[in-house]
């Protein structure tokens, strides 16, 4: 597996880097250059071993939820995907041969051009779900068209809730493009879902923060 890695590593560098992202930690590279957005793009290990690629947005203003704690993602290096674009989840659950690598030496092995060509092709389809971003309301547009999948999904898989962790960033994202009222809904549903209080110092902050982001980009408007 340690081949594998640096093929992986250096196929994503040769790819990345001169799309202006940073490497944050093995396989994982956030770019920031929109506004209150950073993108994500990394592969992650499966059960079976294999490495496959997803990416999407993390909101910098709004908390990570994990494991019923709320921590800050507002750096690159501790971006974690609000809105997660993962092929797997779009196949129902079956893994894509073209973006699966496996290699365990002497027995299903795979090799560096295949590498290169597979993180390749990640990244251009990446690029193409990154481009329809330019703002937070295109995020918050990306939201709600997604929102029947998940549900499609949570319907499918009872057991993992924590997909609708993702309603907490959605509200955030409401409020600082100037729907506080939608927003709220959303954060309350979040927190009578995981258990939080509506008015926990966490939240509060981050609600200051997507108010804040609301009320400069009106200012900047006039």
């Amino acid at each position: 597996m340690a081949q594998l890695a640096d093929w992986l590593d250096q196929a994503m560098a040769a790819q990345l880097t001169p799309l202006g992202f940073q490497r944050v930690r093995l396989r994982k590279w956030v770019r920031a250059e929109k506004p209150h957005i950073h993108e994500v793009f990394e592969f992650y290990v499966l059960k079976s071993s294999a490495n496959t690629p997803r990416w999407g947005f993390s909101l910098p203003f709004a908390p990570r939820a994990d494991d019923l704690s709320l921590a800050s993602k507002g750096t690159p290096k501790t971006a974690r995907m609000d809105i997660c674009y993962d092929p797997i989840w779009r196949n129902d659950g079956v893994v894509p041969d073209w973006c699966s690598l496996f290699h365990i030496p002497d027995w299903q092995e795979t090799t560096e051009a295949r590498v290169s060509r597979v993180v390749a092709m990640s990244v251009q389809r990446a690029q193409d779900y990154f481009a329809r971003v330019h703002s937070l309301g295109d995020i918050v547009e990306i939201f709600k068209e997604e929102q029947d999948a998940l549900e499609a999904m949570l319907r499918k898989n009872p057991e993992r809730k924590v997909w609708s962790m993702r309603d907490l960033a959605w509200g955030l994202a409401m409020i600082a493009r100037g729907d506080p009222q939608d927003g709220e809904m959303l954060i309350s549903k979040f927190c009578e879902t995981f258990g939080f209080e509506a008015n926990d110092s966490r939240i509060e902050r981050a609600r200051q923060r997507a108010r804040t982001i609301w009320d400069s980009n009106s200012e900047g408007a006039k």
